[in-house]
């Protein structure tokens, strides 16, 4: 998807090395949260909200950084690439819970 909105900001290694250290870092604010919510279970929800709110802030600023683009096309573009990747991912996953309920059945 990055490929896509920035085709003209470095070849595909550029795009693939960035999503690896966004996911990376996706992947450890999860488990951060995760981990918590397990440890105490009275952490209010609204710091779980702002917690994941945030890695979409993450994303913007971190796509300003690395592609040198303005705020507010880069805002947008966020916000697009964003919404393109979750409406793939939310019907994987949803089947994919499926699946796993049906061998658990």
């Amino acid at each position: 998807i990055l490929k896509i909105f920035y085709f003209k900001s470095g070849n595909y290694a550029h795009h693939l090395v960035f999503s690896f250290y966004f996911f990376c870092f996706l992947f450890t604010v999860f488990s951060i949260v995760l981990t918590a919510n397990r440890i105490n279970e009275n952490i209010p929800t609204w710091v779980s909200v702002i917690t994941i709110m945030s890695t979409f802030f993450y994303l913007w600023l971190a796509i300003v950084k690395f592609y040198g683009k303005r705020w507010f096309s880069s805002f947008i573009k966020t916000g697009l690439i964003s919404g393109i990747y979750l409406f793939f991912v939310i019907p994987l996953a949803f089947v994919m819970m499926l699946f796993i309920a049906f061998l658990s059945y």
